[in-house]
């Protein structure tokens, strides 16, 4: 978390902490535990990234406005996840799909569609970005078929399902098991204390998601199929 450059610093608290990985690996396996002044310094260098960012759409708006472009110009700022702090048990953005992760920032500026100020409710998927700037030019939509939901049509935004997803961890931990610095006897004899980070290191099935959402709502699990 340390690339932002002149901001990386701006909101660091504590600048005896020196971390600046989330160490996504070590923590999934049991053998990197952070401080909470730890993660309170990641959380720091990270809201300096935000700040980065925010610098650079600055200038790219300066520009669009410096060569008369920014009134004509449909311009969206979003992301394509969050991030995890240990909110969960985990760092990084690897394995779940808690709100930390998928609720992220959506910003639309278009000239009378999207009025400045207004706040929309409704959940949105990342497909609908498409699917409404392929509306809002005119794209051939035989030719460019969406999945999504323009976001020019309220009605269809209401009360519908939206879905997220995350590719099964396979890779995550094949990256793990073959990695140059495999487990010592002693950090193995260590990890197996923890049950639960032993079964993550020895089988990725084990981060399967523990409450069966589907099964709970039958009825909602129905209507989605359908």
């Amino acid at each position: 978390y340390n690339s932002a450059r002149f901001f990386a610093q701006r909101f660091v608290r504590d600048r005896s902490i020196t971390e600046d990985n989330n160490r996504f690996m070590d923590v999934i396996i049991g053998r990197k535990k952070f401080t909470a002044k730890e993660i309170e310094h990641l959380i720091d260098l990270y809201d300096g990234e935000i700040r980065y960012t925010d610098y650079l759409l600055g200038e790219i708006t300066g520009k669009l406005k410096e060569a008369d472009l920014w009134e004509d110009t449909l311009f969206i700022v979003t992301s394509d996840h969050g991030e995890n702090f240990m909110e969960h048990g985990l760092t990084d953005h690897v394995l779940q799909l808690n709100q930390e992760l998928i609720r992220v920032p959506l910003l639309i500026k278009y000239p009378g569609l999207f009025p400045p100020g207004t706040k929309e409710s409704a959940p949105v998927q990342l497909t609908d970005i498409f699917h409404t700037i392929r509306d809002i030019v005119g794209i051939d939509k035989k030719r460019y078929p969406s999945q999504g939901c323009s976001l020019l049509n309220k009605k269809q935004l209401e009360n519908r399902t939206v879905f997220a997803e995350y590719y099964q961890p396979k890779q995550v931990f094949w990256v793990i098991r073959n990695r140059k610095t495999p487990l010592s006897k002693e950090e193995t004899q260590e990890l197996k204390k923890d049950k639960e980070a032993w079964k993550r290191w020895k089988n990725y099935d084990a981060l399967k998601e523990k409450y069966p959402i589907l099964e709970a709502n039958p009825d909602k699990a129905k209507e989605i199929f359908e």
